[in-house]
Parts: C-alpha cells; sequence; structure tokens
C-alpha cells in the first residue's frame, strides 16, 4: 500500500464490501459507516472482523481523517486511528 495506487486500493476495499454485503454478511449499521466514511472522504471502507456486528476499516489519507471520524462519531461509531508503517509483521529468533 505504501508503494501503490491508494485510490485503487481504496476502490478494491468497496467492491469488496458491496460482495461481503450482497452474500449477507453485512448489515445496516456497518453498511451506514461504510458509505459515512467514503461520502467523508475515505478512500474506500469494508466491513472486517466476522460481519454482523464486526468491524468497519476505512482507507484515509490525514486531509480527510478528521472529517471521517466526524463523520463516524456522528453515527455514535468509535474510531480508532491506524496507519501505515514501512515494516510490517515480523519475526526474530531470540537466542
Amino acid at each position: 500500500l505504501l508503494q501503490t495506487d491508494i485510490a485503487e486500493a481504496g476502490r478494491l476495499m468497496t467492491l469488496n464490501h458491496l460482495l461481503l454485503s450482497l452474500m449477507g454478511v453485512s448489515n445496516s449499521r456497518l453498511d451506514s459507516l461504510v458509505w459515512a466514511s467514503i461520502s467523508a472522504g475515505a478512500y474506500g471502507s469494508k466491513l472486517t472482523g466476522g460481519g454482523g456486528g464486526g468491524c468497519v476499516l476505512a482507507l484515509v489519507d490525514e486531509k480527510s481523517l478528521g472529517t471521517v471520524e466526524e463523520a463516524l462519531h456522528n453515527l455514535d461509531a468509535p474510531t480508532m486511528v491506524l496507519r501505515m508503517v514501512e515494516k510490517g509483521v515480523y519475526s526474530e529468533e531470540l537466542e
């Protein structure tokens, strides 16, 4: 994600959410959070976790972060900001 097209990644996230919703994995609450985040400026958004009461993940840049957080808070949704880092998950051998 750090070296690719963020807008395309967001589009694919939203497409994935649509497919999950069509499969019946989502619910009206999750759908409303997804669309609120996109309307507020997220590149894309999708449910994550088990669905049906799980979480929503939105891909947002710094300039839209406040607007997206506000839109979600207006729907009584708590938010947690996670930032992408250069080095992801890794393992080390301990001696």
